[in-house]
C-alpha cells in the first residue's frame, strides 16, 4: 500500500484597498481569447464576465506550495499542485457568499458550464481575478509575492506553484475560516497580515 504524503500549502493573507488593483479587462479578454480553451465558453469567462468593481477593503488570499510533487514530468507537477491548492482555495471561498468572492481559473461548480444557456448554479458561480480584469501577477508582486507561469512543454523546473482568491469580508473572519478548514495542511510561519 502506498505512504500517505503530506504537502504544507504556505500562505499570504493581506487586506488591501480594492481602489489600488490594477484592471485591465480589455487585456485579459485578449490573453484569454489567444490562450484559454474555455474563453466564450463559461459564464464565468470573458467575454460576458463583469469588470471588476473597486468595494473597499477585502482580503488577499495567496495559497502557494513548493514543488516538491513526486511526478516525472514538470507539467505533471505544476497541475498537481494547482489542483492541491484550487481545491484548497475554493474550501474558503465557499464558506462566503459567491458575490464576496473571486477565485483562481475558472469556475468549475458544474463538470460542463451550461453557457450559453441560464447558469444552474448561480449562487455558487465563482469568477476569477483575471476575468473580471485585474492584474494578478502586479497585485501578487505588491504583496511581495512572484507568480511562476509555466507552459506546456517547458523543461525548466519551478520552485513552487500559486493560487489566488479575494473575499469581501474582515480579516479575521478570513483567517479563521481557512483555519477551521484544514488547520494540518497550512503553515503558520509564513503568514503575513497587513492592516
Amino acid at each position: 500500500m502506498g505512504q500517505l504524503v503530506m504537502y504544507k500549502i504556505n500562505k499570504i493573507i493581506r487586506e488591501i484597498d480594492t481602489s489600488k488593483v490594477i484592471i485591465d479587462k480589455d487585456k485579459f479578454k485578449d490573453i484569454c481569447e489567444k490562450g484559454c480553451k474555455v474563453f466564450n465558453q463559461k459564464w464565468s469567462c470573458p467575454p460576458v464576465s463583469p469588470i471588476f468593481i473597486p468595494k473597499g477593503k477585502a482580503i488577499v488570499v495567496i495559497l502557494w506550495m513548493e514543488n516538491t510533487i513526486d511526478a516525472k514530468m514538470e507539467y505533471t507537477k505544476v497541475k498537481a499542485i494547482n489542483s492541491i491548492l484550487k481545491s484548497n482555495l475554493n474550501k474558503l471561498l465557499y464558506k462566503f457568499p459567491n458575490k464576496d468572492v473571486l477565485g483562481s481559473g475558472s469556475c468549475r461548480v458544474c463538470q460542463k458550464c451550461a453557457f450559453p444557456n441560464a447558469c444552474k448554479h448561480p449562487d455558487r458561480m465563482i469568477y476569477s481575478l483575471e476575468s473580471v480584469g485585474i492584474d494578478v501577477e502586479k497585485l501578487c508582486f505588491s504583496l511581495g509575492h512572484e507568480l511562476q507561469w509555466y507552459k506546456k512543454g517547458e523543461k525548466k523546473a519551478y520552485a513552487y506553484g500559486s493560487v489566488v482568491g479575494l473575499v469581501y469580508s474582515d480579516l479575521d473572519a478570513v483567517i479563521q475560516t481557512l483555519n477551521n478548514i484544514s488547520p494540518d495542511a497550512f503553515t503558520d510561519d509564513v503568514m503575513e497580515m497587513f492592516a
